[in-house]
């Protein structure tokens, strides 16, 4: 979409109020790249409060990578339980790589019982754009003792 590209040209000059005001009404209209965008540049110009419409509306369009990038950026900022419910919801909606992200978590807290789970959705929902998350996954597996799901 030329308004994405045009808002990446203002991002890279730092003009991010630039790039919002191209993509804002694409993202209104539901454009899940626009929505993206939104969802990056908000919290630069706005604030992560003014964020939280536009992963809505990302969330009502079923743009599940929006809110897997909303969630990283509350991670970022500490945001820990936020995160989590974004990340949940993603892989709800059947987002493989936030499957894995919560997979990964919930082997690093040792409940291996939903590291199973997450890792058996991320494989199960993903699909050509996710090969390097399901690498990943695989490759983690056994360390997790779940050599059943490779």
């Amino acid at each position: 979409m030329v308004a994405c590209e045009m808002a990446y040209d203002a991002m890279e000059r730092d003009d991010f109020e630039g790039a919002v005001r191209l993509v804002e009404p694409w993202a209104k209209q539901g454009d899940a790249q626009a929505l993206r965008y939104m969802v990056i540049l908000v919290p630069l110009t706005q604030g992560i409060d003014a964020t939280r419409e536009w992963v809505q509306a990302a969330q009502r369009n079923g743009v599940t990578s929006a809110m897997v990038l909303f969630a990283e950026i509350l991670h970022l900022e500490g945001l820990f339980e936020e995160a989590l419910y974004w990340y949940t919801t993603a892989a709800d909606a059947e987002d493989a790589g936030a499957a894995a992200h919560l997979g990964f978590r919930a082997a690093e807290l040792g409940d291996f019982a939903e590291a199973r789970r997450r890792f058996a959705q991320c494989l199960q929902n993903a699909t050509e754009n996710d090969a390097t998350v399901v690498a990943e996954v695989r490759q983690n597996l056994a360390s997790y003792g779940l050599h059943d799901l490779a």
